[in-house]
């Protein structure tokens, strides 16, 4: 069962979901997919069931139990706990075995996968987009350019701004080699993306900022290690600015 069909409806709310057929009129009596408050509402009951445990950490429909410890002993003994007080807290709700992965140091969580070294790109997501066409019109082009695993590549919004240009508003879509370079040299980026540190409370910060008139760019580090990038290009707005001003805008 998914999570939206645990979720019951008040009589009025299911009247709402009322829809016509050859047979006859029917009406949802849990919540379905499709409902633009529905992933909102979901995750909010799932937060309040389970913002107060240890060691859990839900997303969707998505839910990951984590143990911490200073050896490996203990990190498993607080995940057992942590997984044992889940368990307890969601008795009674259905929920689908085939997707449980027990006790282990690799996971995919989000579209991210999480291992002891770090966190780093799903392999099925950037094997997607390594292999993805030259695209044919500037829909597609938007299409690849999502910012999905920007966090993971510094200076990609430099390196995309050719494409970035034939997604603008009444610009001719026309490819030419400085976009068969920046598309080639973006997916080499994302194939080769750093994994990232696990940011830590306890530990210092170090932002690393810089600027240029091709854009501008950002790096979170802990122990000279990074946690995550940021990179923009400057807006019509901003073209014109000093370089001093334009790092205090990527601080802000």
């Amino acid at each position: 069962m998914s999570g939206f069909t645990n979720t019951l409806l008040d009589n009025e709310s299911s009247l709402v979901t009322t829809f016509h057929t050859p047979f006859g009129r029917y009406r949802w009596l849990r919540l379905p997919y499709g409902v633009s408050s529905g992933p909102e509402e979901y995750q909010g009951r799932q937060q309040e069931a389970l913002g107060t445990l240890k060691g859990v950490c839900n997303i969707a429909d998505d839910i990951l139990i984590y143990g911490c410890g200073e050896t490996h002993e203990q990190a498993e003994k607080d995940h057992v706990e942590n997984l044992y007080h889940f368990l307890v807290r969601m008795r009674e709700v259905k929920m689908n075995p085939a997707k449980w992965v027990f006790k282990t140091k690799n996971v995919m969580f989000m579209g991210f996968q999480l291992s002891p070294d770090g966190g780093s790109q799903s392999p099925s997501m950037v094997e997607a987009i390594t292999e993805m066409p030259k695209p044919p019109d500037q829909q597609s082009s938007q299409c690849y350019l999502g910012s999905f695993l920007a966090i993971f590549c510094p200076r990609v919004s430099e390196l995309v701004k050719p494409l970035r240009d034939l997604t603008h508003k009444d610009v001719p879509f026309k490819w030419t080699d400085a976009h068969d370079k920046a598309f080639a040299d973006s997916k080499n980026l994302i194939a080769h993306a750093l994994v990232l540190c696990y940011f830590n409370p306890l530990l210092p910060v170090t932002l690393q900022v810089d600027a240029s008139a091709a854009g501008v760019g950002a790096a979170l580090l802990q122990d000279n290690q990074p946690v995550a990038f940021y990179s923009d290009t400057p807006r019509a707005t901003e073209k014109h600015m000093q370089l001093l001003r334009k790092n205090v805008l990527q601080n802000a």
